[in-house]
């Protein structure tokens, strides 16, 4: 059993480097290996990384080119043992050659089995919680000049050590601090009020028209008189991403408690607060976590509430999907479906157990194959065949039942297509891009 990162197109580039060789036993993940052209390949265009996953102890490993590629990352491998992922966009790749990481954009990550998903302070002793699925924040920032001209306000940004252009682009969001002329900065909060003031950030503005990706110039709407001259500004991409990000399909089973006994799975989880990551995907999941061990989606500064106030706060919920998925043991009132904005969530169920007691579904329960008929409701993190995660045909979680994914499948990892892709032992590229194909091994 072994895993490659990257795709076999960007191994071809050469770049990277090997970031250790031994194997993290906190969990065991099975996802396909998408066919050239298949839907479901998760594509970027920036330095995609996980950066909390496997820090100290990874399976080989290939950093990615600094450089814009536009591609398909198209399989991690036939089994991985991993911490859960984390998507975020800081990593030393190249050697330190190649300057400062850009946030990730466009990840799509789909069809995911995680089973034994376990940490213990020895194991995973860099978290605060476990997590399965967190969203990482970039922490990109420039020293920039500003001036305003009939409300629109124009940021001229300093190179800095590895930033020589911000990559932003219009409709991204920019975080601004510390101008000189206070109505250039973006608000904080206290209360859950955007009043200017607080211990944490309101959303940002959106960049427009006029923002250079390729250079260091940025613009924004901006509400005042003409002015010109204004210095101090900090102009950061530590908001709306990772962007694009594609969560859909996964299956999510383990203990998750932490092993100093006190901090519990959440899942979607964040690396810090209020980061309104933009065109969130989390859609057709079974969140199915030892329901004792698990608070829910939960990512937000002050209060750290579970669900829709941490939606808000977590992504931008102008662009967010968040809809038909199971989430166990957690409650409809504390929900809101998105797109829609619906409260309490119809759109999403939550049974309060895992496991049926009989051998039919029932509302109650999810109808995995291998936890049913169980009065004693004995969770079963660590089944010795995963295939006992395959959903029983009684299930309503099943393709054709009354609650089937937003696309008719299954919720969550379809382990039929799992199988089809470990008997997979070549990848061939969908475009010229080497010398392939290359076994997947």
């Amino acid at each position: 059993m072994s895993s490659r990162f990257p795709s076999k197109c960007c191994d071809e580039f050469g770049f990277g480097l090997s970031a250790g060789r031994r194997p993290d036993k906190a969990a065991t993940c099975r996802e396909n290996r998408f066919p050239a052209g298949k839907a479901g390949v998760p594509h970027y265009d920036r330095n995609p990384n996980f950066q909390r996953w496997n820090v100290a102890e990874t399976r080989e490993r290939q950093g990615l080119p600094y450089r814009l590629i536009l591609g398909a990352l198209h399989a991690i491998g036939k089994v991985i043992f991993s911490r859960p992922i984390a998507v975020c966009s800081r990593i030393a790749v190249c050697g330190g050659r190649c300057g400062a990481s850009q946030p990730a954009r466009r990840w799509n990550m789909q069809n995911v089995l995680c089973y034994d998903v376990s940490p213990g302070a020895a194991i995973v002793s860099n978290l605060n919680v476990p997590f399965a699925v967190e969203l990482g924040s970039p922490t990109n920032t420039w020293t920039c000049t500003a001036s305003r001209t009939s409300g629109i306000a124009t940021y001229s940004c300093a190179s800095a050590a590895g930033q020589t252009v911000t990559t932003m682009s219009p409709g991204d969001l920019v975080d601004i601090q510390t101008c000189s002329d206070t109505s250039f900065n973006t608000l904080w909060r206290s209360g859950g009020t955007c009043s200017g003031t607080g211990s944490f950030r309101c959303k940002g503005t959106l960049a427009i028209a006029g923002t250079d990706p390729n250079g260091l110039t940025v613009v924004t709407l901006n509400a005042g008189p003409d002015t010109t001259g204004i210095t101090g500004c900090k102009v950061s991409n530590e908001q709306g991403f990772p962007q694009a990000y594609s969560v859909r399909h996964w299956t999510i089973i383990g203990t998750f408690l932490k092993g100093n006994g006190t901090n519990y799975a959440q899942i979607p989880s964040c690396s810090s607060v209020d980061t309104y990551a933009q065109n969130f995907t989390f859609q057709d999941n079974l969140v199915a976590p030892n329901p004792t061990n698990y608070i829910g989606l939960k990512c937000q500064g002050d209060g750290n509430t579970e669900g829709t106030t941490s939606e808000q706060n977590m992504t931008d919920i102008t662009n967010l999907a968040l809809n038909h998925d199971v989430i166990v043991g957690r409650l409809a009132s504390s929900y809101t479906d998105y797109p829609g904005g619906a409260s309490p969530s119809t759109a999403s169920w939550f049974p309060p157990q895992v496991v049926c007691t009989t051998a039919m579904w029932d509302s109650n329960c999810i109808g995995f194959s291998g936890m049913m008929n169980d009065p004693t409701l004995t969770y079963q993190p660590s089944l010795t065949d995963y295939h006992g995660y395959v959903l029983d045909s009684s299930s309503a979680y099943k393709a054709g039942g009354s609650r089937q994914a937003s696309d008719g499948q299954q919720v969550g990892a379809n382990i039929g297509d799992i199988d089809t892709a470990l008997t997979l032992n070549q990848y061939s590229c969908s475009t010229a891009c080497g010398t392939g194909p290359y076994p997947n091994n």
